[in-house]
């Protein structure tokens, strides 16, 4: 510390000049920052699962789609009909789509003699409204479209655009809202499918970092002058926080990184825990200048005792967020190393930047942060008074807590569903059930079943498997529209036999005959469910959108019959698609937790041992935060509150950030003990004047994390009052507890010494 207090007495223009430099430069890399919210982006790279997703939709075309659905009283009259032609026409022509499907493009296989014919459903639009009936009822007896293109009770339809793998999806959902806008309907639209879901999710994202960095900033503001009352002490902070923001999200750019949904707290986090260390730096400045200290004296002595208690305060934060880089999640684990450096960064900040400019200010004539705030005296000595007295209730009141937090937290339950990222009147929300009601949902769950040789496919007996998988996963929750090879065949088979209905069956015999005749007509119909070689059949089934557990029971469930249907001694079976990549972030979310919480926890305890020369030391420390995080546990089981991308995160934050209270704390009682004051003494005066730093510091943070309530996103507003609660307990931890783990620990110490006169006096 020495070394800096001297550069900072020497060079103080020079450490300004060198910030401004830098500070330019990220600046204008944090310009191009990019946002993306792709499910895939969570994986880690070269990730199995997804790479299996991306092989399956680069074979077939793609996995994901976009949904358009318009609903009238009568979706088959001319008016509506034209405007699905007119809209799916102009879909196709956006680029990334590789094809649009509607009632109108849809196309039909009709029996020619003994050859068929491969057309379009609906040849002209009807002119009347008896041609629009004689349609309508036409249309019910496809199956093949019914459910998927058409409802069963007429009143909607879908255009479903199936994107090409290497699809810009924010281009290409903006291109479909324009020419929805631009199509002038009378029909009610809604707009759905994942695609929809990450670029409302981008947009969303934007507006909340617009709307809450500034809020954030003024109401940190609105703390930093409740507590130092001066322009400086106000202006100073925030500058430090900042510049942190600026040289964080620049670096993000300049790596060549992205946002997530994640990242959007970034910016508010950095200024809420940001400023914790500008404060107990002024604020120790200001109290060593009260008593009497010039101003370089003030300086030099604040960056001797305080830096210190700052830096390792800001070591443990940082750890706490680094420990968030084991998880499996790329968005947690970016999140979390790119928080670490922007703490990094606003520590460093506090301890050269923010001396510097106090060596080049005049000393200021009033040192309100460290004079006399009478009601917050009173509930300083309130609170020793309490630990005086109550130690020992104070640590068994704890247990019981923690005990009861610990029984409930395995009710937890973990969720990766992006809706409910939306709030439940949300148009995508309203959106998504819709579909979910009326088609069976806009996500498609692939199942690939390759038999392992030329022509396999075309083998009778094993279509009929097909067919009876396709038939046992109608009845699935969730499921539905499934469909194959195996439909079209049947769809051939009754159009060759004058379409009667006991015809609409598989063929007994000659698969490649009826096979040969499809694609002699139109191939693309066959491509979108067997491959070249007709080695394997594509099996493909609508998801409704819901949430992690029913996914995981229904994925479950077709792994099953799946397997009974087809053993992998035969066959080789392949189940991907978008519910696939959720149900496995979820079992990632939780693993990650665990591995996180642990490494945060543990890398906690080992630096504050370290730091204090003490494990007894390090575990006064460490204790509070422990009990802090399964008291967050317990209201997320309390409170049916699950576990996200975001409140996965609390934990660690509440580790690396919380524990800052219980080191500042100590190091001051530390700091009078060495003096030769007594425990009772020592304990009071950390309380009254740490006490009164951590306040602010508490307030300013947790303010800054309730600003998240204001967040587009339910999960983030969550995440931001659960992590404020998280802050108020880390604080009253480190005021109560903390002192009462000292007092009774030193009193078990004497009593197992032998010293009956337990006065901790000395």
């Amino acid at each position: 510390m020495k070394f800096i207090k001297d550069i900072v007495h020497k060079y103080p223009k020079g450490i300004i000049a060198i910030t401004i430099l830098i500070t330019i430069f990220f600046a204008y890399q944090a310009a191009d920052i990019q946002i993306n919210t792709d499910i895939k982006k969570m994986f880690p790279e070269g990730d199995p699962v997804v790479d299996t997703f991306d092989r399956v939709s680069e074979r077939y075309g793609g996995a994901e789609y976009v949904v358009l659905m318009l609903q009238d009283e009568n979706i088959m009259d001319r008016e509506s009909l034209g405007h699905i032609d007119e809209i799916t026409t102009k879909m196709e022509e956006i680029e990334g789509v590789n094809k649009a499907q509607s009632i109108t493009n849809i196309e039909e296989i009709r029996g020619q003699g003994f050859t068929v014919e491969v057309g379009d459903f609906i040849k002209d639009l009807p002119a009347t409204g008896e041609e629009a009936k004689q349609l309508a009822d036409k249309a019910l007896t496809k199956e093949r479209y019914l459910g998927t293109l058409i409802s069963k009770d007429l009143k909607a339809a879908t255009i479903i655009a199936q994107l090409k793998p290497d699809s810009d999806q924010q281009h290409v959902v903006s291109k479909v809202k324009e020419i929805r806008t631009e199509a002038d309907l009378t029909e009610e639209s809604y707009l759905t499918g994942n695609p929809v879901l990450t670029k409302t999710m981008a947009d969303n994202m934007k507006s909340d970092i617009l709307k809450l960095f500034p809020f954030v900033s003024v109401v940190v503001m609105g703390i930093l002058f409740t507590s130092f009352r001066s322009l400086r002490g106000i202006l100073l902070p925030i500058i430090v926080v900042l510049l942190s923001v600026i040289w964080t999200v620049g670096f993000v750019a300049w790596l060549g990184k992205t946002l997530s949904i994640v990242s959007t707290v970034l910016p508010v986090l950095l200024v809420s825990v940001g400023s914790a260390y500008a404060i107990h730096f002024l604020a120790r400045f200001y109290e060593d200048q009260l008593e009497g200290l010039s101003k370089s004296e003030a300086i030099t002595e604040s960056i001797l005792k305080v830096g210190i208690a700052i830096i390792m305060a800001g070591v443990t934060t940082i750890v706490g967020f680094s420990s968030l880089g084991l998880s499996e999640l790329t968005i947690i684990k970016d999140f979390g190393l790119f928080t670490a450096v922007g703490v990094f960064v606003a520590l460093v900040m506090s301890i050269t930047f923010l001396p510097a400019v106090l060596e080049l200010m005049r000393s200021p004539k009033r040192f309100q942060a460290a004079e006399k705030r009478p009601l917050l005296d009173r509930i300083f000595s309130l609170l020793f008074k309490t630990v005086k007295k109550h130690n020992s209730l104070v640590i068994i009141v704890v247990i019981v807590i923690s005990t009861l937090s610990l029984w409930v937290a395995p009710q937890i339950q973990p969720e990766t569903n992006y809706i409910t990222f939306f709030q439940q009147n949300s148009e995508i929300r309203q959106a998504n059930r819709l579909v979910n009601s009326k088609f069976g949902g806009s996500d498609s769950l692939e199942i690939i079943i390759d038999t392992e040789e030329t022509d396999g496919i075309e083998d009778p007996e094993f279509l009929q498997k097909v067919d009876k998988l396709q038939a046992q996963l109608e009845e699935l929750e969730l499921l539905s529209n499934t469909m194959s090879v195996v439909d079209l065949l049947e769809e051939e088979n009754q159009a060759l036999n004058e379409g009667k209905e006991e015809y609409n069956r598989l063929p007994k015999r000659g698969i490649a005959q009826y096979l040969l005749l499809l694609s002699s007509d139109d191939d693309d119909l066959l491509e979108d469910y067997i491959d070249f070689d007709h080695r394997e059949v594509r099996i493909r089934t609508m998801t409704a959108n819901a949430g992690s557990k029913k996914t995981e029971r229904t994925l479950t469930k077709v792994t099953e019959l799946v397997n009974n249907q087809f053993s992998s001694d035969e066959y080789k079976v392949t189940i991907t698609g978008i519910p696939v990549l959720r149900n496995t972030l979820t079992d990632m979310i939780v693993s990650s937790q665990i591995r996180s919480l642990l490494a945060s926890i543990v890398f906690a305890f080992i630096i504050t041992s370290i730091l204090l020369k003490s494990p007894v030391k390090g575990f006064v420390c460490s204790f509070p935060i422990a009990v802090t995080v399964l008291l967050n546990f317990g209201l997320m089981g309390w409170t049916a509150i699950p576990l996200n991308v975001a409140t996965s995160m609390i934990a660690s934050i509440a580790v690396g950030v919380g524990v800052d209270y219980s080191i500042h704390c100590y190091t001051r009682y530390q700091e009078e003990r060495e003096k030769g004051v007594s425990i009772m003494e020592s304990l009071q005066v950390a309380i009254r004047t740490i006490g009164r730093a951590n306040y602010f510091n508490a307030t300013a943070v947790t303010a800054g994390f309730l600003v998240l309530l204001f967040s587009s996103f339910p999960p983030l507003r969550t995440f931001g009052l659960l992590t404020s609660i998280t802050m108020v307990v880390s604080f009253l931890g480190a005021m109560v507890l903390l002192p009462s783990l000292v007092i009774v620990g030193q009193r078990i110490t004497e009593a197992l010494s032998g010293d009956d006169d337990v006065t901790l006096n000395n």
